[in-house]
């Protein structure tokens, strides 16, 4: 163990350095702090410089550091189109590269021509790149139809909407009529037929989910057909059944104005359910129903373009199965939904 030092008699320890005054230390440290105020200040106006310069998406901007030269163009036989999938506009045909703006889906661009799955719009005498795809004919309107149901159901489950915990069975096998014993997917299809004819007629552009009844697809699937068309309107077709059998009539259905899945549709949703079902009731003479709204739907809660289901009737009243069942009354059922439709899109106009 180290042995403590005596003090030597009448000898005082020798004294300690003196220390720097601690008013110094501090003017030392208050001046690295505002040195680092300024520092940090003069960083955070840059960037906010730098940011505030920044042109606002849907704004095109000549493009920095791309080598490449923008044409100008001549958009004097340039054809008004509208954009129905929303994108970007490039200044070379190509997704991969820097996008230069952004389009809506209904925003009305000027096409110069179209080649290769591209096409070239002008916007203030230049020229730029957008998918044909993204474009549709100011007159040209797609349908999708979906005959509703099918001849084998599907008791799988899937989810009643994106992310959806809840469920729903992926294709049921549908009414039957009490008088005629007729399959509902086979009424249906009949309509469903009847009203793509009227409608090409009409100069429209039809598509339908599937084209037999032997086809297994889920109300999910059925919706992704018009979604990935990006569809002008989708119709699901169906015939109701119930326990009262006095009850018939006709009525459409939507989602609510809450619909935790896509609500920003319920606005246009409804007005295309209350176009059709006015149409087809005055086309018919058949009982009016109300608009049902319900956000337990798949069909309706998956779709992202305008939608209605449509219920024609009801196969549980004996005389609306009878009815129903005549090419004559189908034909009417057909024509009302077209009305509809016709009506719908010339307040799109």
């Amino acid at each position: 163990m180290a042995k403590r030092k005596k003090k030597r008699s009448g000898q005082n320890p020798a004294p300690a350095s003196t220390p720097a005054p601690k008013q110094n230390k501090s003017a030392v440290i208050w001046s690295i702090v505002a040195i680092l105020a300024v520092l940090i200040t003069v960083v955070v106006i840059c960037v906010i410089l730098a940011t505030g310069q920044q042109s606002p998406v849907d704004e095109p901007t000549e493009p920095v550091g791309t080598g490449v030269t923008q044409p100008s163009v001549d958009n004097s036989n340039a054809v008004t189109m509208r954009i129905v999938k929303p994108g970007s506009a490039y200044v070379i045909p190509d997704t991969n590269a820097s996008s230069v703006f952004s389009f809506r889906k209904g925003d009305r661009v000027e096409v110069v021509s179209s080649e290769g799955g591209w096409s070239t719009i002008a916007v203030e005498g230049r020229g730029y790149y957008i998918p044909t795809d993204s474009l549709r004919s100011l007159d040209e309107y797609l349908v999708v139809i979906d005959p509703g149901h099918q001849l084998y159901e599907d008791r799988g489950k899937e989810a009643i909407g994106p992310g959806g915990a809840d469920t729903e069975t992926r294709m049921e096998a549908g009414n039957v009529g009490v008088a005629t014993g007729m399959q509902e997917r086979d009424l249906n299809y009949a309509v469903c037929m009847k009203l793509k004819a009227i409608l090409e007629d009409r100069g429209y552009k039809v598509m339908l989910t599937h084209n037999n009844n032997g086809a297994s697809i889920s109300n999910v699937e059925r919706t992704q057909v018009a979604n990935k068309l990006y569809a002008d309107a989708y119709i699901s077709l169906h015939t109701n059944s119930v326990e009262d059998d006095t009850v018939k009539g006709m009525f459409t259905i939507c989602q609510t104005a809450e619909n935790s899945y896509n609500a920003e549709m319920q606005t246009q949703n409804k007005e295309l359910s209350t176009l059709i079902l006015d149409a087809m009731v005055k086309s018919t003479g058949a009982n009016k129903l109300d608009i049902q709204q319900t956000d337990k739907n798949a069909a309706i809660n998956w779709c992202q373009v305008p939608m209605t289901v449509v219920q024609m009737g009801h196969l549980s009243n004996a005389d609306e199965d009878r009815l129903m069942t005549t090419e004559a009354y189908q034909q009417k059922i057909a024509e009302g939904i077209a009305n509809g439709l016709d009506q719908f899109f010339a307040e799109d106009e």
